[in-house]
Parts: C-alpha cells; sequence; structure tokens
C-alpha cells in the first residue's frame, strides 16, 4: 500500500496546534521521519488533544493534563492573569539563543520530562517559575489542589537521538562526516500561541 511519508528532502517538520487529534497513519509517518534522523517541531494547546501523547512519550516528553498557573510569575505583574506563563529562565542552547528578557506563553500544557538526567533525558529549554503548578481546571479561581505537580515546570523541550535507519544521501545535500550517524531531534512547547503573539 502507500503509507502516508515525509519527502526524504524535508529539512524539518512543524505540527503548530492541531484543531484534531492526529491519526495513528500520521503518527507513525512522523515516528518514521524520526527513526530516519528528521527534525520535528510540536506546538501542543492546554485542554486539547494532538493525537501524538505516545510519540512524544516514547522520545521522554509526556505531556501532562491541565494548563500551568503562575499566579507568582511576571505575568501577573503586566495584568494578563495567572494562566500567561511569562518565562525568563532558559538552557544554554543555540535554540534559545534569541530568547532574551522573557517570554510569554498565553496558555500552557505542562511537559514532564522522563529518564534520567545525563542518559537519553529531553532536555528542558524553557521552565517556568517556581510558584507554577499544573491546573486541572479550565476555569478560575485557581486554588493549587494536593495532587497538582507544582513547582518549575518544562514549558519547552528537546529530544535528540541517533537515528534507526539513515535516510539514503539526498542530491545536493550537504553531505555528512565519514562514519556520522543522523540524529533526530525533537522540540516540543507546551504552546502554539506563542510563536504568533507579538
Amino acid at each position: 500500500g502507500s503509507a502516508l511519508q515525509v519527502p526524504r528532502d524535508a529539512s524539518a517538520v512543524l505540527v503548530a496546534g492541531p484543531k484534531r487529534a492526529l491519526l495513528a497513519p500520521e503518527s507513525a509517518t512522523l515516528e518514521r521521519y524520526l527513526d530516519r534522523g528528521g527534525h520535528l517541531m510540536v506546538l501542543l494547546d492546554a485542554g486539547r488533544d494532538s493525537g501524538l501523547d505516545a510519540l512524544l512519550t516514547q522520545h521522554g516528553i509526556q505531556p501532562a493534563r491541565g494548563q500551568i498557573v503562575d499566579p507568582e510569575g511576571f505575568g501577573q505583574r503586566l495584568g494578563v492573569g495567572p494562566t500567561v506563563v511569562t518565562v525568563h529562565r532558559y538552557a544554554k542552547h543555540p535554540i534559545t539563543q534569541a530568547l532574551a528578557g522573557f517570554t510569554i506563553f498565553p496558555t500552557v500544557r505542562p511537559l514532564l520530562l522522563l529518564g534520567q538526567p545525563g542518559q537519553g533525558r529531553p532536555l528542558p529549554l524553557a521552565i517556568s517559575s517556581a510558584g507554577a503548578w499544573a491546573e486541572s481546571s479550565n476555569t478560575p479561581p485557581y486554588l493549587r489542589d494536593a495532587d497538582e505537580v507544582g513547582g518549575e515546570l518544562c514549558v519547552m523541550a528537546l529530544a535528540t537521538g541517533d537515528a534507526h535507519s539513515a535516510p539514503p544521501s539526498t542530491p545536493g545535500a550537504t553531505p555528512k562526516p565519514e562514519g556520522a550517524t543522523p540524529g533526530y531531534r525533537l522540540l516540543v512547547v507546551g504552546d502554539s500561541q506563542w510563536i504568533t503573539e507579538p
């Protein structure tokens, strides 16, 4: 049969705030793309099923339920409310190099990182303030319940790894060094709106 596939010459794929859950064949297509060393960026939304939770969790980034509420964050000083998360702590990485000051995330789905640090665990690129928590209710007032995870929560994470099957060389592509194995990159952000907000 003709399986869905990402074109071999695609340098990256962006899944930005899907309005409906991706179907299993679509998720499998993205997994095959990562397996051959692809670069995938997924922008999630709180309260919306992307259909990608299993794929992301398999790579160590588990989208948590709920949304991040940060009543102590800088967003409160801006008068935007506790569900608008402002991040000012970033990992030192080329992806976050241009992020200076603070970044506004309008409604964030928290990301849980699986695995042990230094042993293939994804890198948290942006985290909330220590006063934040993963709120299970989507209506105010927001009060932290005992079963809601709190503290510095991951807003943006990067998983990398070795490709399982190297793609054939593409005409015109920059050749990789001899013996190099292409690796995949999976960047996940718990909010799709931040990229379009001023």
